[in-house]
């Protein structure tokens, strides 16, 4: 690899502008590590599939890609940051997946707001096992009352188009006649036989032409007994099916093991077959219990097997999380993520993305926060942290990409994770108090104590978490009386 080639495709990609900031200034000021911009590669097999999977956006087809993570991405700004740069290379393919976050008691992407009326029933994929089997993006809601309704209202139309719009749906004899409302006024009615007629293909499709600005669906009538309204989503996207379907499927507490719990993906996902699969967890598998999960490792293996069962062809990227802090002390266990991940992806044939080392580390996340790039519970980050993310992500596609249009047959492109062994030996203020505290307590480990100006053998005794006639057995004392220098055994 030629260094001036890689430093002018990175002039050209850091040029992009951020709350005023351009993305260099951003790299420059919180220390990146950007020789860890890349999706890494273990065998050119794996490099030429990931090429090839891209490229199809750019021969005329589309390229189908599948964002899963936690609370980093149920938000959609770090994915949308990305998939919004890489469309304007790849084309746009449309919008993408929308949610009822409002029916599933939980907060809205950036991209929308939700209402609902009535009750109902919701599953993620943080709540195993879950109540009612999950969709594709990881969230199912489900009702059984006939006033209910969902109503998600965009931030920003999407522009007038010819779209299709797959109604992810429960679909069987009692499932109850819906409709589905664009803009409030152009309402699709869907009656028991189009459901029927649908009931092998797992979700509905909607034709329509125009800008959208909001989707609303409704039950409509009583319902027989035992009649259940299920929604998994709504994916959107163009007519010609041309370009970038960029899928953001993040469900906020999810674990990295949340993916193998989506019931419904093996029926969703042949109707969206997906070309990259990205694999953004770890956060909740550490942060509270600062420890290795141990099955990570199984759960790579599994998560493979589980996606290239539905597409072969598929490329799944691996990611590390960024540094962490709860209750006083850094979550060290992030370096060993990062160490285990890296080594599944590898063992896989699959990608890696090192987030971990490219936003700069252990002890890092503090430092974002007084740049403002990150929250004040040292585990989110701001809205520009988040979209500086998505800008590295995207960059790192490039970069990779970009190296492989120069050299096709390039084997492997590995860079070895950091090590922090003088980091770890430094002790944060939290850890230097108890280390403090255990210090005063340690002389009852001692097995002999000096005896200094003022002691008295009440007074040694307390200190050592030991009784006055116990000292006076061990020492052969007769009384009570001390003498400067004199040396107690204290076991």
């Amino acid at each position: 690899m030629k260094k001036h080639f890689i430093l002018a495709v990175y002039a050209i990609l850091s040029s992009f502008v951020c709350f005023g900031q351009t993305y260099d200034e951003s790299i420059k000021l919180l220390g990146i590590d950007t020789s860890f911009a890349y999706i890494q590669f273990p065998t050119n097999e794996a490099a030429l599939l990931f090429q090839k999977n891209m490229n199809k956006a750019l021969q005329g087809g589309r390229t189908v890609v599948y964002h899963y993570g936690a609370s980093h991405i149920q938000s959609e700004i770090v994915t949308t940051q990305a998939s919004g740069l890489l469309k304007k290379k790849y084309g746009n393919a449309g919008p993408g997946f929308l949610f009822p976050f409002s029916a599933a008691n939980t907060y809205n992407s950036i991209n929308s707001k939700t209402s609902h009326t009535g009750e109902w029933t919701y599953a993620k994929s943080f709540q195993l096992p879950p109540k009612i089997p999950l969709g594709i993006r990881g969230m199912t809601v489900s009702t059984k009352d006939t006033t209910a309704s969902f109503t998600i209202t965009l931030n920003n139309a999407f522009p007038a188009e010819k779209y299709v719009l797959q109604l992810f749906m429960e679909l069987n004899a009692l499932t109850p006649e819906f409709q589905l409302c664009i803009n409030e006024n152009r309402c699709y009615v869907f009656n028991h036989d189009s459901i029927l007629n649908h009931m092998s293909e797992h979700f509905l499709p909607i034709y329509f032409e125009g800008e959208i600005r909001s989707v609303e669906l409704e039950w409509l009538g009583r319902g027989e007994e035992g009649a259940t309204l299920t929604c998994y989503g709504i994916n959107v996207e163009h007519e010609n099916k041309k370009g970038l379907l960029y899928e953001s499927f993040g469900v906020g507490a999810s674990a990295f093991q949340s993916v193998l719990s989506i019931g419904k993906l093996e029926d969703h996902a042949p109707q969206l077959l997906p070309d990259v699969v990205i694999i953004d967890f770890g956060t909740n598998n550490i942060l509270y219990t600062n420890k290795m999960d141990n099955n990570i490792p199984r759960y790579v293996n599994e998560t493979v097997a589980k996606f290239k069962a539905i597409n072969p062809h598929v490329s799944i990227i691996f990611t590390s999380m960024q540094d962490l802090y709860k209750n006083g002390r850094y979550i060290d266990a992030g370096i060993r993520f990062n160490e285990v991940v890296d080594s599944m992806a590898h063992a896989t044939n699959s990608l890696y993305w090192n987030f971990y080392d490219l936003s700069g580390g252990f002890k890092k996340i503090k430092f974002w926060n007084e740049q403002g790039y990150a929250q004040k519970d040292f585990i989110h980050l701001t809205k520009k942290g988040y979209e500086l993310k998505g800008f590295l992500l995207y960059e790192s596609f490039e970069k990779t990409l970009a190296i492989l249009e120069k050299n096709p047959s390039q084997n492997t492109l590995r860079i070895p994770v950091k090590k922090y062994t003088d980091l770890l030996n430094q002790k944060t203020e939290v850890e230097k108090v108890t280390s403090n505290e255990h210090t005063e307590t340690a002389p009852s480990a001692k097995k002999t104590y000096t005896v200094k100006k003022g002691d008295t053998l009440s007074g040694i005794a307390q200190k050592h978490k030991t009784t006055v006639s116990k000292l006076k057995k061990l020492n052969h004392l007769n009384s009570d009386n001390l003498q400067i220098g004199q040396k107690l055994k204290l076991k």
